[in-house]
């Protein structure tokens, strides 16, 4: 019964979503100003409520109760929504340069914690703080690595 129960723990984890309410996560740049030490400035963002847009379920993202835009998870995949507001004007090229617009209501493919090392899909670019430009362009993420890490004691894929 041991060898079922470690096997268990080392082979899986309970899955628990990345879009949820009350999901906060910080993140952590530097500033410095005119001939001073740089300092770390942490940053929180969190998923608020649910609210329905565009025929489907979205968690506000928000920092500071400012909404930068609205999030759902669909299994694997998160998705964010072209609202018009926060997040409009994505435009990309394929292969062949033909130019293609995002219109308000559609959606983003932002994370794929199902993509395989090789994988690739288009998201948007972000800027250097982990938020979303308001006028994003499209880039191609191409999945070199697909591994897991330990978070606040939960084994998380990244």
């Amino acid at each position: 019964m041991l060898t079922v129960a470690v096997l268990s723990s080392v082979s899986g984890y309970a899955y628990e979503p990345l879009v949820q309410e009350g999901l906060v996560w910080n993140t952590s740049h530097e500033e410095r100003e005119y001939n001073s030490s740089p300092r770390t400035v942490i940053d929180s963002w969190y998923f608020d409520a649910p609210v329905e847009m565009c025929g489907r379920t979205y968690h506000p993202l928000k920092q500071n109760d400012k909404t930068f835009g609205y999030m759902r998870q669909d299994g694997d995949k998160v998705y964010l929504l072209v609202d018009g507001d926060n997040i409009s004007d994505i435009w990309y090229y394929n292969e062949n340069r033909d130019r293609f617009e995002l219109s308000t209501g559609d959606e983003v493919l932002i994370y794929d914690f199902g993509a395989k090392a090789g994988d690739k899909y288009m998201t948007v670019s972000m800027d250097g703080y982990g938020g979303f430009y308001a006028n994003p362009e499209m880039v191609e993420v191409y999945v070199v690595k697909a591994d897991t890490i330990m978070v606040n004691g939960h084994e998380r894929r990244r």
